[in-house]
């Protein structure tokens, strides 16, 4: 019976260690994203503005030509 207590006290253990290790890694690499995303946003962000300006013209555009094509 001891043998048995022992060897799930040690499997629970196991399991508690792996899991802090898998949390750890996890942790690391959303950091490691996080930052690259963040340094990609430095760089993109007049690109992403330019492109948003854009495409909020293309809307307006759609809207206006669409709205006068609709009342037709």
């Amino acid at each position: 019976m001891a043998g048995i207590g022992l060897m799930m006290h040690v499997a629970v253990y196991w399991l508690a260690v792996n899991l802090a290790v898998v949390g750890y890694l996890a942790v690391l690499y959303s950091r490691q994203r996080l930052l690259e995303l963040h340094e990609m946003g430095k760089f993109n962000r007049s690109i992403s503005a330019v492109s948003a300006s854009e495409k909020t013209q293309q809307f307006q555009n759609l809207m206006h030509f669409g709205a006068g094509r609709g009342s037709k």
